[in-house]
């Protein structure tokens, strides 16, 4: 059973009326980020499948074929017209013992168009010296990114992301971020979380070349072809699919292959075959 996920709209003020436009959403306010597929019960997508049967998270979580507490993919389609706040995200031990969350949030991006982002490389004492002496410009660096570049976002890693700039996020299903600094938009700061999270993490943006692997995803350009066992399908106008694990499904379009990285499998249980059949 092949399932299909509708998006829901994160509007932002760095958001982009771009995205209003694209998804004919009529809001006020800019959308700075469609949810193309979301488990997270504030900002839920709605799952059917192809025969218009609704989905529920118990269902969805099946589709990996591994025991876990929630499905653990959560995937965006993100446009700026402004920075977004300086931020850390927990790692998976900082996430638990802060937030009591299974795990905590790396991300990957796939840049669709040329941007910037800056990032800083350090640990607490650094940052939270430079939050003190307010200079939190001298520890950030910023790197512009091209279209198809892929940028690895490991928990830890201070960043920020530039105006004009379009990019796919996939990460693991956590809305745990931290802001450090938000260019006095008047939004909530995490500080002192954000010194127990960060952590000196080198990272740069690469070439997207057809495939990129992080542990906790990978993701693929795919032309045509079969497709088989658990794997999140991004067409090109962004309509997003769930191949369950038992099933295979034929690509017919140029679409990006999302699949679990090596992290997953060796935290969880597969499930049973006698646990599939409910």
């Amino acid at each position: 059973m092949i399932i299909r996920a509708f998006p829901v709209f994160s509007p932002r003020p760095w958001g982009d009326f771009y995205l209003n436009e694209l998804f004919k959403v009529g809001a006020e306010e800019p959308i700075g980020e469609v949810w193309l597929l979301s488990d997270v019960s504030h900002l839920r997508s709605s799952f059917r499948s192809l025969d218009g049967e609704e989905i529920t998270s118990k269902e969805l979580v099946r589709t990996t074929g591994l025991k876990l507490p929630r499905f653990p993919l959560l995937i965006k389609l993100i446009s700026t017209t402004d920075w977004l706040s300086v931020q850390v995200h927990p790692d998976d031990d900082v996430a638990r013992s802060l937030e009591g969350e299974p795990w905590g949030k790396n991300e990957g991006w796939l840049f669709l168009s040329d941007g910037e982002v800056s990032l800083g490389t350090v640990e607490s004492e650094e940052l939270e010296k430079s939050i003190q002496e307010n200079r939190l410009e001298s520890i950030l660096k910023t790197v512009h990114v091209h279209k198809h570049d892929f940028l690895y976002l490991p928990a830890g890693v201070l960043h920020a992301l530039g105006p004009n700039t379009r990019l796919i996020e996939i990460q693991q299903t956590s809305d745990l971020t931290y802001r450090i600094y938000d260019w006095g938009r008047g939004r909530e700061l995490h500080i002192d979380k954000a010194l127990k999270a960060v952590k000196k993490v080198e990272t740069h943006p690469v070439p997207f070349n057809g495939h990129a692997e992080t542990p906790y995803f990978t993701v693929e350009e795919l032309q045509y072809g079969e497709v088989k066992g658990f794997t999140v399908l991004i067409m090109e106008n962004f309509s997003t699919y769930i191949v369950p694990v038992d099933e295979i499904f034929q690509v017919k379009e140029k679409c990006l292959v999302v699949r679990l990285g090596k992290w997953w499998y060796n935290n969880f249980e597969a499930v049973e075959e006698e646990e599939k059949g409910g």
